[in-house]
Parts: structure tokens; sequence; C-alpha cells
């Protein structure tokens, strides 16, 4: 096992100097390499899009997101404004999954979802991070975004992270990677034990490693503090979030109707989570849920044709491509994702009596019980019985299993989940394996050939069922 030691480390300005030496062909001649490197590539992207999407906006796409992408565009500005002004000395979190949303910005942080950052990379920018992070080590069977991960971290092309928080759920090669990182770039590490239960015994205990976690923050990092202010900024921002899973929880209501109104493009597609404290993000969950209203209103949806099918997606997808317009194509409708909008827990830390027995008592607990509620860091139990739940909510008739490669979650509880609900719900279950970024590995003429010959067999089940 390789030792961490403080001689070992590289300053700030040997490794863009590294970045640079090792430039491969997505860096344009005269590009300079540094930590405002990916914040410039995604504002030229995000501006194209606001422009194409204003201009000419793409038939079937919900109109809301202009929106989604004027609050993004926005926020890589922020982002970038903030790098050309303060360089390294920006205080960054990296937390490793549910935390720090709405904590972060409230003490001064910039909250950095590396996870989701990798969602953003082009198939060029995707890409050559693999080969970056597999150059040091990486196995390239563990999952694509988890190695990009790693590299967002090492490679200069961020501004260097101050904090990594860490809780080992079922995303521990995630959780494995943001400690490498944060190991190899010097900065602050906490870990959290994050119990399977969900009572107020658990709140008090995560909230106790929570402010620790904050004391040493405020300790040891420039520019970022937790007093009344930061207090206070941290309500309005929980109150903020709050109002988005309103808005959420009635756009899963839509969901059920028949025929669908939302395509599964819409479905998967998440607003990032670094927008989640910002008016914006309630602004496009709200003019979505009015949008799609209008549609289910007038029977419009993305289906060619009646549907005759539904799916509910677990994981994730291949993100390069289109699986759910094939779908769609042939009257599957796929109106929820199991971590997108019409399928996420719904859990809103708020809402303390109605999960804990009794109301929180601080907002500091609100974020404590944030954490116990992630949909992937609890028990195979959970997972099954929310899933459950969404399938009965939106009479799923059957579930695509995207088995992503080295994926502890995918690859473990996946079958456990389809066999349970097959034999409560009589819902059958496609195992499917794929890759979300590594396009290389992924066989498309394969791929729709194993969705269309499940659906196949499914919806003639499904009608010899209805004329039994």
């Amino acid at each position: 096992m390789k030792r961490y030691q403080a001689t070992e480390k590289s300053t700030p300005g040997e490794r863009i100097a590294r970045a640079r030496a090792e430039r491969q062909p997505i860096d344009q001649p005269g590009e300079i390499v540094d930590g405002g490197w990916f914040w410039r590539r995604l504002r030229n992207k995000y501006a194209a899009r606001v422009e194409r999407i204003a201009t000419n906006p793409k038939r079937g796409m919900l109109r809301s997101n202009l929106l989604l992408y004027q609050a993004m565009l926005e926020y890589v500005e922020e982002e970038l404004q903030a790098w050309e002004e303060l360089g390294d000395d920006i205080p960054i979190w990296s937390p490793g999954a549910a935390l720090g949303y709405r904590l972060g910005p409230a003490m001064g942080f910039h909250t950095y979802p590396l996870d989701s950052f990798t969602d953003l990379m082009t198939p060029d920018e995707a890409r050559w991070s693999m080969d970056y992070a597999r150059k040091r080590g990486f196995p390239s069977d563990i999952c694509d975004r988890i190695q990009n991960i790693g590299t967002l971290m090492v490679s200069g092309r961020l501004p260097q992270i101050s904090l990594v928080t860490l809780e080992f759920n079922d995303c521990s090669q995630g959780a494995q990677a943001n400690l490498w990182a944060g190991r190899e770039v010097g900065s602050k590490i906490y870990t959290f034990d994050v119990p399977f239960e969900q009572d107020m015994e658990a709140v008090r205990y995560v909230e106790e490693q929570l402010r620790e976690m904050i004391d040493i923050a405020v300790k040891n990092i420039p520019g970022v503090k937790y007093d009344r202010e930061s207090e206070e900024r941290l309500i309005e921002y929980q109150r903020t979030y709050r109002e988005a899973m309103h808005w959420q929880r009635k756009i899963a209501e839509l969901a059920a109707q028949k025929p669908c109104p939302i395509s599964g493009r819409d479905a998967l597609r998440m607003p990032a989570r670094q927008l989640c404290w910002k008016p914006s993000f309630v602004e496009y969950f709200k003019e979505s849920y009015e949008e799609l209203s209008e549609r289910a209103g007038t029977g419009e949806g993305p289906l060619t044709g009646p549907e005759r099918f539904r799916v509910l997606w677990t994981a994730t997808a291949p993100f390069y491509t289109d699986p759910f317009g094939y779908l769609e194509e042939r009257g599957c409708a796929v109106p929820v994702y199991e971590e997108g909008t019409a399928c996420a827990t719904y859990y809103v830390p708020g809402e303390g009596e109605q999960y804990f027995g009794q109301e929180l008592e601080n907002p500091i607990q609100e974020e404590a019980a944030t954490l116990l509620s992630d949909h992937w860091a609890g028990t195979a139990e959970r997972r099954i019985w929310e899933v459950t739940m969404r399938c009965r909510q939106l009479g799923i008739d059957g579930i695509v299993h995207f088995e992503q490669g080295g994926c502890v979650t995918c690859n473990g509880s996946a079958r456990v989940m389809g066999e349970r609900i097959e034999s409560e719900l009589d819902i059958p279950s496609l195992y499917i394996r794929g890759w979300c970024q590594d396009l290389e590995k992924h066989d498309e003429q394969a791929f729709e050939a194993q969705l269309g010959e499940w659906l196949e067999i499914c919806t003639r089940r499904k009608e010899a069922r209805r004329q039994a």
C-alpha cells in the first residue's frame, strides 16, 4: 500500500507544469492548462448551447431546459471569475455524495460535485481523462465516472481542492478516488461514519461529526467560517431546496399519467447539485412542472404512437447515445430514472417529524439528515423498498438495470432487487451491461438489439395477460 508522506506531494506549480507537459489532442494550440481550464471549456459549451436552444429549440425537448443551461452558464462564469481573482486560494470543498451543497456555500466554500463534473465532459475530454487516470494506476474495469473524478482533481485542470469529505457508502470506489486524489493534492480530508439507521440517535451522531468537520475547516482553510450569518444563509438555502423538492414531487405525480408526458432524456437529466441552493434551481423545476402539466392535459408526449409499455431505468445510462429514444419509438415510455427527478427518494431533511419521529432541532441536523437519506448509502433493503414504491406509484411494467462496469450497487443489489420486485409485483427485469462514458466499450447495435428483444417479449406477455 502506498504511503502518502508530505515529501511526495507536489506543489500547484509543479502540477500545472506536469499537466502542460502531458497535453493531449483535446488541448487547442496555445490553450493554457491551469485551474480555469475546465471552466473556460464549459463556458464556451454552455454559451453555444444557450444560443442554440434560444434560437432553434429541438422539437420535443422541454422549453425549461433553456433555464437550466442559462443557470449553468451563470454558475460557470462565477466559478471562472473566482479562479481568475483568487487562483488556488479559492476555498473548495469536494464532498463524497449528498453533503455540502447548501452548507458549503453558506460557509464560503465553492462546492464541487466531481462526479457531476465528469458528466459534463465531451466524449474527447472523457477519453483523455480516462487515459490520464489509467496511466496513474487506475484500473480500466471500474466505473468510468470514478476514473474521471481522480483526473479532475490531480491534472491541474480545476483549482486545487481544499477539503475532501467522504462517507463509505455503496459507491465505495468514488470514496477511494476522492481519498487518493485528496492525498495527492494535499487537501484536508474528513471521513464520516454514517449509520444505516434513520432515527434521531443517528442524526445526532452525524451532527457531532459535522460540527467537528466544520471546526477543522474554519481553523485550517482561509475564507470559510460558520457563524450566525452563515447559519442564516444555510437556513435560506435549505428552504430553497425544499421548495425545489416540492416541484419535483409534483413532476413525479405527472409521471404516473398515461400517456407519459416526460421523455426518458428529461427523466435522466439531473440538474447539477451545485445549483440546489440557488433560486434558479426552483425556477427550473417549477417551469418544468408547468410545461409537463400542459403536455399531460393535451396528451402530448415523447412516444411514437400509443403507450404500450413503461420502464423504470436504474443506476445510469450511456451518456453519448439515446437508448430512451430507441424505446420511445417503439411505444415504451421511460418516465423515471432511479436517481432522477421522478424517482429520487424525495426525502426532504427538513421534514424531520415524518422521518425521525420529531422535528429536527437545528440546520446542522438537517444537513446530517441529508447524509442519512442518501439513496445509495443505506442497505439494499432500503433501495429495494424505494424502487418498489416508485413501481407501484407510476404503474411500471418493467425495469432496466443498467449494470455499470465495476459498480458495486449496479452489480450487487440489482438482481436481488429485480427478483424481489418480480415476485411481488410480477414486473420483469432486464440486466444489461454497459458503460456511461467509455464509448470504446459500447456496442450500440448490440445494446439496442438486447433492449428491443426484451421489450418485444415483455409487451407480448403484457398483452397476453390483458386478454386472459
